[in-house]
């Protein structure tokens, strides 16, 4: 994967690849790593769309367990399970763009209601 503004990535030839040690290696356009999705602009666009993917996931499947839970354990759970995937490698979040910032505005308490939760 090679990094940088837009600018800087026009300037090099991405689509052929390099050679490194007799072998040739093509560049990728996002990586993964340690769970956190980077893509070649840094705009953390993936990192975002799967952090989001996976507490939509997470708290629709709380669902099937919400009979047997009381509304205070429900929300916790809810609010542990979004804050948990929110504040993993929040770091890397600190400058980024304020539309992927709204994406990640914490909702909770409408999706769990809409998903039937509380």
């Amino acid at each position: 994967m090679f990094c940088g503004t837009h600018a800087q990535r026009q300037k090099v030839d991405v689509s052929s690849g390099i050679d490194v040690a007799g072998a040739h290696v093509s560049f990728s356009g996002s990586s993964q790593l340690l769970g956190v999705k980077l893509d070649s602009a840094l705009s953390m666009d993936g990192h975002v769309t799967n952090v989001v993917r996976g507490c939509n996931y997470h708290i629709s499947a709380l669902r099937h367990i919400r009979p047997l839970l009381d509304l205070d354990t429900a929300k916790m759970l809810a609010q542990g399970i979004v804050a948990a995937r929110l504040e993993y490698c929040n770091s890397l979040m600190c400058g980024m763009s304020n539309r992927n910032l709204k994406r990640l505005q914490p909702s909770d308490d409408a999706k769990c209601s809409r998903q039937g939760i509380v």
